[in-house]
């Protein structure tokens, strides 16, 4: 094997594929040699190979051992190290380990490279290792003493809290004694002159620092990182993190926004980080910063004004940008979690509070720096969507939480704010067909807008789920009584007032405005919610969305998804991998005695049945042959061939109770599947099938409930990561 065709990342592999290494040992056992010398020589290989691999070793990591005593590891380290060994980082800490003292552990250790550095003087290993995390409540003041003595050049120091409630009195301390040095040696401050990055993080709560390791902070020039992750902390603290005007980046927990002024001295900061922030941040919050270039609010909240004014901001990671009826409706101290991961399903408390939509649409320009957009939520206002501005240097958009557990967008159109009120206002169901509410033009322009501008630059946004949230009702009603949003009238994409002479209505039908996301660049699926659709609304989507793999046509009413015109997505038909059904329509509770209801029930579950064995076997288009020679071995002038649907279907139940599931619900599944499948077998039969099942088992869908859907998606952001690792493609050092 040729060197050049080895590219070894590991430490074992660096050493085994070192073409001289292994020469050599192969010519310790030439024959022509004594076998004395071959032992000795096949020996000093082993011992190279060893020293080696010691070298290549740059982390090193100590855990609690029950074969393996504290000082037995202490032991195997200062033997690493007296061989040259040289590790960059050392990690001491368990997480899920509460129980076990790492103080001790920890002070053996680092006594391992002091030992060393006293019999090797003039060795290099005071300046290599640069990397330590600990636990918070491991860093007593002993164990800071012997790191300042053990890793003069430490750079970075990382302690987790991991739950414990001393955790960050201990840490203060340990960090306190750590900064002012071993005091033996003339190494007093060595690391205090060093330390670059400091992360205390995982901490319950967290107090004000006392006057000397806060002085300590302040006197570390060096210091340009410092998270300090906690569920609750005095403004006091805050204010003292503010004092620390060397710092370029910082990382802090949940504190209400109103206390971000306290980071105002930060002059040189360039990136700002803030867990789960309680409030409404404006643009004037962070003005105050002038070199800062990466905003990180994680699911806070946001005032879209203004946000132009911070001119040097490449980076923002935001829960959601609001409007300013929605910052005038909600509480000032708005919890993010709560209006976030609500609004698409009852509307975070929003519903019958914001006025209806109105043109003109306002606009909203994005920092002119801007380089990446990041939404926390999933879920966001298609007025703000729309009037966003994006400046040229935009070219990166995702929707995804930290732990990755979306990565779609949910343009969210709630009864009342983006639709015409409806003879339903109130709630409780039994409107007439011609009653419902219907899309308002505002909306259906804010979408229009929306592709347009920021869609435009959305590459490979996974899905997008349109969904309407309407009213709940007062109480039990029929499934074709269920509100649904009717489109927008004709000319919906016109100015209010006169219109503007050439410009074309168009239609009233959700097709006509849906389809405008067709241009988002690499869409990958789409999701339709709570929408009254037809067969023109089918065709119009099948011809505009060819090039998206997941179609999900979703709801509670029948009218969401009308089965018999299935057809109508013609061309999309075969590129679809995945076709998403309403299944709420067609639930009937196992306890259901009455044999009219029963029957009804299976002739929805037969009108089903007939429409996917339809899509299957006689559904999609007449495309021309690959084959240039099919013209001439064929009597028609182009060889046709048809193509239906092969992709999977699934029947989603639960959208009127997202991640609602019981034991009779899962019956009711259970039931709606066998319904099904009975229905196709029946229909192969009435084809003059033998009716063994072929056709259910080519045709027949799964049945799931709506909200572990993208946990059983193999394209879905949280399976991949689970998975094979994959992560949100951001740059947090933008």
């Amino acid at each position: 094997m040729d060197d050049d065709d080895v590219t070894p990342r590991e430490a074992v592999a660096a050493v085994l594929f070192d073409p001289g290494l292994v020469e050599n040992i192969f010519d310790s056992f030439n024959p022509g040699r004594e076998w004395q010398n071959n032992a000795r020589n096949f020996r000093a290989c082993c011992q190279g190979a060893r020293n080696a691999l010691d070298k290549q070793l740059t982390e090193l990591s100590f855990r609690r051992r029950e074969d393996i005593a504290d000082d037995e590891q202490a032991g195997i380290l200062h033997r690493l190290l007296r061989r040259g060994g040289r590790p960059n980082f050392i990690d001491i800490c368990d997480f899920g380990d509460s129980t076990y003292d790492y103080a001790v552990l920890a002070q053996k250790v680092l006594q391992a490279f002091v030992d060393v550095a006293a019999e090797q003087p003039h060795s290099d290993i005071a300046g290599v290792t640069t990397k330590l995390r600990l636990r918070a409540a491991s860093l007593t003041p002993d164990v800071g003493r012997a790191a300042a003595a053990a890793l003069p050049a430490l750079s970075k120091l990382l302690l987790l809290g991991c739950g414990s409630k001393d955790a960050w009195e201990t840490a203060v301390q340990g960090l306190e004694a750590l900064l002012q040095g071993a005091h033996q040696g003339g190494s007093d401050g060595a690391v205090a002159g060093q330390l670059h990055e400091l992360g205390i993080d995982y901490l319950e709560e967290a107090t004000a620092l006392p006057p000397q390791p806060l002085a300590g902070l302040a006197a570390c020039s060096s210091l340009r990182s410092l998270v300090v992750g906690w569920d609750s902390a005095p403004r006091e603290l805050l204010r003292q993190l503010g004092s620390l005007t060397q710092l370029h980046r910082l990382s802090i927990g949940t504190i209400p926004f109103r206390q971000v002024s306290e980071l105002r001295p930060l002059t040189n900061l360039t990136k700002l980080t803030i867990a789960r922030p309680a409030g409404i941040a404006s643009a004037a919050d962070f003005a105050g910063l002038p070199a800062l270039r990466y905003l990180g609010l994680g699911c806070g909240l946001m005032d879209v004004r203004g946000l132009d004014a911070l001119t040097s901001l490449t980076s923002l990671e935001v829960g959601m940008l609001l409007g300013p009826e929605h910052v005038a409706a909600l509480p000032a101290d708005q919890d993010c979690w709560q209006l976030g991961s609500k609004l698409a399903d009852t509307g975070g408390g929003l519903l019958g509070a914001l006025p209806p939509l109105r043109l003109p649409l306002p606009s909203y320009p994005l920092p002119p720096k801007l380089a990446q957009l990041r939404f926390c939520f999933a879920a966001q206002f298609v007025e703000v969507l729309g009037a966003l501005t994006p400046p040229d240097s935009l070219q990166h958009i995702i929707a995804c939480d930290g732990n990755g557990n979306f990565d779609y967008l949910q343009p969210v159109l709630l009864h009342g704010r983006h639709t015409t009120a409806g003879a339903d206002e109130g709630g409780g169901g039994g409107a007439a067909a011609d009653q419902w509410p219907a899309l308002l033009p505002a909306a259906a322009q804010a979408v229009a807008r929306f592709t347009q501008q920021l869609g435009s630059r959305w590459r490979k946004c996974r899905d997008v789920r349109v969904t309407y949230v309407a009213p709940p009702p007062a109480g039990w009603q029929p499934v074709q009584m269920a509100s649904v949003l009717l489109p927008p009238p004709a000319g919906w994409n016109l100015p209010e007032g006169p219109r503007e002479r050439g410009l074309q209505e168009a239609p009233g039908s959700h097709g006509a405005w849906v389809s405008a996301l067709a241009a988002m660049p690499g869409l990958g699926g789409l999701w339709l919610q709570g929408l009254a659709l037809t067969a023109a609304d089918l065709q119009t989507i099948g011809t505009a969305f060819t090039g998206i793999r997941t179609l999900s046509l979703l709801g509670v009413n029948p009218r969401c998804c009308p089965f018999p015109a299935l057809l109508a997505l013609g061309p999309l038909l075969p590129t679809l991998r995945r076709l998403r059904l309403a299944g709420d329509p067609l639930l009937i509770s196992p306890e259901v005695e009455d044999m009219e209801e029963r029957e009804r029930a299976a002739a929805k579950w037969g009108v089903v049945a007939c429409a996917l064995a339809t899509l299957r076997s006689f559904g999609g288009v007449a495309i021309p042959s690959p084959d240039p020679c099919a013209a001439t071995n064929s009597s028609s002038s182009t060889a046709r061939a048809l193509l239906g649907l092969t992709g999977a279907v699934t029947l989603v139940c639960g959208c009127d109770t997202p991640g609602g599931w019981s034991e009779e619900g899962g019956a009711a599944l259970q039931l709606l599947h066998q319904g099904v499948l009975d229905g196709l077998d029946a229909v192969e039969a009435a084809a003059g099938g033998a009716g063994g099942g072929g056709l259910a088992a080519g045709a027949g869908p799964a049945v799931e409930w709506v909200g572990p859907l993208d946990v059983q998606e193999d394209e879905s952001l949280a399976v991949r990561m689970n998975n094979h690792g994959v992560v949100p493609e951001w740059d947090e050092d933008e």
